[in-house]
């Protein structure tokens, strides 16, 4: 099997002309001060790699800003290279991004069923077309990783669980996740699980948390026949 692909593993069109490496889970959710030094790159066009950046950061700021109030690595990267990515962007920019911001994350009051008042967190409210494009490339990539092969004609369904929820801690889909093996990445920012089906790898199901906190399950459904 090949150690890399040879098409582009976001667009799966041949690699030809204009290419670079692409992190697989995006860089700026790591402290860059202790980026691991393993994290996981693939070759991708340079307009694939371009046209998921801003969707990149956009990503980046949801998830640090839901798991901040829970994590300390999450907290670190919201004071700084967040904070500093706004402190960089013009006035106009800056305003309309801290706007973004703070519509993604608003502080609110949270009650349990009997109506008691149990403190405040974050609600977050994606885009989640953008969080969407994120997650599906992440899994791209950690497709090719563990099958050295890319993923194909896929269909993905994504689904948020709610860490404020007061069911977040139950799993969905236990029974296929009893039978996945964790896989925690360096630096405390990604822990995953999946499992592939066995007449089609292509159609798998995956569990990803971010900052011990946030977490998607993302099903992807072969589409060939």
């Amino acid at each position: 099997m090949s150690a890399e692909p040879t098409s582009c593993y976001i667009c799966e069109k041949l690699l030809a002309g204009g290419t670079t490496r692409d992190h697989v889970v995006p860089r700026q959710l790591f402290n860059p001060q202790e980026l691991p030094q393993n994290l996981l790159t693939l070759p991708t066009h340079k307009a694939c790699n371009l046209g998921l950046s801003l969707d990149e950061e956009y990503f980046r700021q949801c998830i640090v800003a839901l798991a901040a109030y829970r994590n300390k690595l999450a907290t670190g990267i919201w004071k700084g290279p967040v904070q500093r990515s706004l402190d960089r962007r013009g006035q106009v920019q800056r305003h309309m991004l801290a706007a973004n911001i703070q519509e993604a994350a608003r502080r609110v009051p949270f009650y349990d069923d009997s109506g008691q008042f149990l403190g405040f967190g974050s609600e977050v409210q994606f885009d989640a077309g953008r969080v969407k494009r994120v997650l599906e490339k992440i899994v791209r990539g950690l497709f090719w990783y563990h099958c050295r092969l890319l993923i194909g004609d896929v269909s993905f369904t994504t689904s948020f669980v709610d860490p404020t929820s007061a069911d977040s801690s139950e799993d969905e889909f236990p029974d296929l996740k009893d039978q996945s093996r964790e896989i925690c990445l360096e630096g405390g920012v990604l822990r995953y699980s999946f499992r592939l089906c066995d007449d089609s790898p292509s159609s798998s199901i995956w569990w990803l948390e971010f900052y011990e906190a946030p977490r998607f399950v993302i099903l992807t459904l072969c589409n060939a026949i």
